[in-house]
């Protein structure tokens, strides 16, 4: 019993690391990125002709919308948080993943193919 011990806290606490899915359930506005492979950052105060949206429903769907000053493009997807991941399946049937690397009320850091995006909560 004794052993087993140490194996329940590791346990207990991965869980813990991981965001439950509720968490990232709102309505979400890009306020930079960092792109590594170039080392720069984009802010989006600088660039008013373009705003991005990540919206995240309850029921497991969700969209990105880019506004821009010529149209706007929203992309569909539905979602799940699996393993401190949100993993999207688009339209297409294709497949993408974002690692989480902070979630709170206010702010979402999601990291993809070297590019770490910085997301405000939208009230």
């Amino acid at each position: 019993m004794a052993t087993l011990l140490p194996m329940l806290f590791v346990a207990c606490n991965n869980e813990e690391n991981h965001p439950s899915q509720p968490e990232i359930v709102g309505l979400w506005e890009l306020s930079k990125a960092y792109i590594a492979e170039d080392d720069r950052w984009w802010y989006a105060e600088d660039d008013i002709s373009d705003m991005y949206q990540l919206e995240v429903k309850n029921d497991g769907s969700g969209k990105f919308t880019h506004y821009s000053s010529f149209n706007i493009i929203e992309e569909p997807f539905t979602w799940q948080v699996v393993e401190n991941q949100f993993r999207l399946v688009m339209p297409d049937n294709t497949y993408q993943a974002y690692k989480i690397e902070q979630i709170s009320d206010k702010q979402l850091i999601l990291t993809k193919d070297l590019v770490t995006k910085y997301y405000k909560r939208r009230e």
